[in-house]
């Protein structure tokens, strides 16, 4: 029994560690994203750029 508690426990630990490294990656492309909206070119390609948009628009609403 007490080695299924701290099966458990390191579970639970290893699930909060693996939130706190997505939350970082999204982070990261979020950074990204911005970086290349910044562009001065960046709508010349607006099929391109709407994407882009969308998804800097979702990171930052996962992040919320």
């Amino acid at each position: 029994q007490d080695l299924l508690e701290l099966s458990q426990a390191y579970k639970e630990k290893l699930q909060q560690l693996m939130e706190v490294f997505d939350v970082a990656s999204k982070e990261l492309q979020l950074n990204q994203l911005e970086k290349e909206m910044n562009r001065q070119d960046f709508w010349e390609d607006t099929t391109h750029a709407q994407r882009v948009s969308k998804e800097a628009a979702s990171l930052r609403s996962q992040l919320e």
